[in-house]
């Protein structure tokens, strides 16, 4: 099998049928400063056809003692509770996540855009993996990010699509793996979420 890390990169195995996606630390500048937001996230995909697709995904939070799963078609869960993403319907009474870039001026304005030219209810935390675990626990109701790496979506984005919720890209394709760009939320927000980000941004 491959593995891929953000500490040790890629490793690839003689069996290609699954990869590994390894963050041993989802949020570092937060865990050195001893802020409570970061996350262990594992991720297995499965190479089906060619195409990557999710089989379990992890992501535990030691902070708080939760221990965020998910299995491809059994559903996602927090402590063996059963997770389901909210069901709010209006954008200006949900909570949404995000980021703004600090190494790449293009996406630093891209993300400046988005958070200045809507009136969406925001807030960055740091972690990525904890974000798509919150939107698949009702916590937050969605969120979206321009250039994540894979192993910050990888078990998150499983978390949600088994929590009931809609994952694609910005542009609404769905290489959202490869590019790292993701907008998370319910069934019922994500269309119109994803048309207010592009909005900002053209």
């Amino acid at each position: 099998y491959t593995i891929i890390s953000e500490e040790a990169g890629v490793i690839e195995g003689s069996d290609k049928k699954f990869t590994f996606y390894i963050d041993p630390i989802d949020g570092t500048t937060n865990f050195m400063h001893g802020l409570p937001f970061f996350a262990i996230s594992v991720a297995v995909y499965e190479n089906v056809a060619g195409k990557n697709m999710p089989v379990v995904g992890v992501v535990f939070n030691p902070i708080f003692d939760e221990f965020y799963y998910a299995e491809k078609g059994y559903g996602a869960f927090c402590n063996k509770r059963r997770l389901f993403v909210s069901g709010r319907k209006d954008l200006d009474e949900s909570l949404f996540a995000s980021y703004v870039a600090r190494n790449n001026q293009q996406y630093r304005e891209r993300d400046l855009k988005v958070l200045t030219g809507t009136k969406l209810h925001s807030r960055i935390y740091g972690s990525a993996a904890l974000e798509l675990a919150y939107v698949a626990a009702g916590k937050l109701d969605g969120m979206w990010h321009f250039n994540l790496k894979s192993w910050d979506l990888a078990a998150g984005i499983l978390l949600v699509q088994e929590a009931r919720g809609v994952v694609t890209e910005i542009n609404g394709g769905s290489e959202y793996l490869e590019s790292g760009s993701i907008v998370a939320a319910n069934a019922n927000l994500h269309e119109t979420l994803r048309k207010e980000i592009n909005r900002c941004i053209s």
